[in-house]
C-alpha cells in the first residue's frame, strides 16, 4: 500500500490527490469483487441460466478434443477396468443412476479413481516432506489415509450424485404423471403423451425430461415399447418409475385401458405423497425437543428466574 501511494504521489506531485486515487482504486476493486460474486450467485440461483451455461461449457469442452482423450482411455481399458465382471456391471448401473449413460464414462470413472489414488498420496508425501516438524511415523499413516481417501472419494461423490438425481426425479414424477393423465384423457396416444410431457418439462424438470426423451427416441428408432420402458426403470432406479413402467407394460400386455391405469396410479401416488407429508409432520414434534431444550429452555428459565433471584438477593442484603 505504501509503495503504491508513493508511486502515485511521485506521479501527481500531490500527497492528498495520491491518497484519493488509492482510495478510488480500492473502492473500484471492492466493487468489482462484489459484482463478480453477485454474478456467480445469480448464475447458481437461476436454473435456466445455469443449464444454458452448462450446455455451452460442455459444448466447448467437447469441441476441445475430448475425442482423443476418450480414445486413449479406451485403449487402456484392459488396465483401468477391473477383472471382476460383477463389480464392472454394478458400477455401470450406478453410472446410469447418476445420469452417465454412455459406455465411455465407465473407463473415465476408473481412470479418475486411479488418478486420485496416486494424486492424494503424492500430495501427502510432498506436504510431509515440506513440514519441518513432521515425524517419521506420520509418513506411513498419511500415505495409507490418503490412499483410502483417493479410493473412496470418487465412489462417495458418485453416490451423492445418484441420490440428488433420484430425488430430483422423485419430486418431478408426480407432476409429470398428472400431465400424462391429462394428455391421455385428451385423446393422445401413449407415445404422443410422453412426447408432449417431455416438451413441457424440458426447462422446469430437465432430468426427467431427458429420460422421457430417451424413451421416445428409442421407440422411434424401432425399439419395442416394453423394452424402452424397462430401460427407463433401469436407468433411473426410482421405485415409482419402475412401478409405473410395470403398470403400463401389463396394460399393453393384457389390452386394458392405459388412461384408467394412469389415473389409478396417479391417485395412488398422490396418496403416497400425502402420507409421506403426514409422516414428516408427525416427526417434527420429536425433532423439536432437542432445539427447544438446548436453545429456548435456558433463555426461558433465565427470564423467569432472574427477577426472583434479584428479589432474593435484595431481601437477603447480598
Amino acid at each position: 500500500m505504501d509503495f503504491l501511494l508513493n508511486l502515485i504521489a511521485s506521479s501527481v506531485n500531490n500527497q492528498q490527490q495520491a491518497e484519493w486515487v488509492v482510495i478510488g482504486l480500492i473502492i473500484f476493486i471492492v466493487f468489482f469483487i462484489i459484482f463478480a460474486i453477485m454474478l456467480f450467485i445469480n448464475n447458481l440461483l437461476d436454473p435456466v441460466r445455469a443449464r444454458f451455461l452448462n450446455d455451452n461449457n460442455e459444448h466447448l469442452f467437447t469441441s476441445a478434443g475430448t475425442g482423443k482423450i476418450e480414445q486413449k482411455l479406451q485403449s487402456y481399458n484392459h488396465i483401468l477396468l477391473p477383472s471382476d465382471e460383477a463389480l464392472t456391471s454394478r458400477t455401470q448401473q450406478r453410472l446410469h443412476y447418476a445420469g452417465y449413460h454412455a459406455s465411455k464414462y465407465l473407463s473415465q470413472y476408473f481412470a479418475i479413481r486411479l488418478f486420485s489414488m496416486i494424486f492424494f498420496p503424492l500430495l501427502t508425501l510432498i506436504a510431509i516432506t515440506i513440514i519441518p516438524a513432521a515425524k517419521a511415523d506420520w509418513l506411513l499413516n498419511g500415505l495409507v489415509l490418503s490412499f483410502a481417501i483417493g479410493f473412496i472419494l470418487p465412489s462417495f461423490i458418485l453416490d451423492k450424485k445418484i441420490a440428488k438425481r433420484q430425488q430430483n426425479i422423485q419430486r418431478a414424477f408426480p407432476d409429470a404423471l398428472d400431465m400424462l393423465v391429462i394428455c391421455s384423457e385428451a385423446g393422445l396416444s401413449l407415445d404422443a403423451a410422453i412426447q408432449r410431457v417431455t416438451i413441457e418439462l424440458r426447462f422446469s424438470q430437465p432430468i426427467l425430461a431427458e429420460e422421457l426423451g430417451l424413451v421416445i427416441a428409442e421407440i422411434q428408432a424401432g425399439v419395442d415399447r416394453k423394452t424402452a420402458m424397462k430401460a427407463l426403470a433401469e436407468r433411473t432406479g426410482v421405485k415409482d418409475v419402475r412401478g409405473l413402467m410395470s403398470t403400463l407394460t401389463q396394460c399393453m400386455m393384457f389390452g386394458t385401458s392405459v388412461t384408467e391405469a394412469l389415473r389409478v396410479y396417479s391417485a395412488d401416488l398422490r396418496d403416497k405423497r400425502m402420507q409421506a407429508a403426514e409422516e414428516t409432520a408427525a416427526k417434527i414434534s420429536a425433532k423439536m425437543i432437542f432445539p427447544l431444550a438446548v436453545c429456548l429452555m435456558p433463555a426461558f428459565i433465565l427470564i423467569v428466574m432472574a427477577p426472583v433471584f434479584l428479589s432474593l438477593t435484595k431481601a437477603l442484603n447480598f
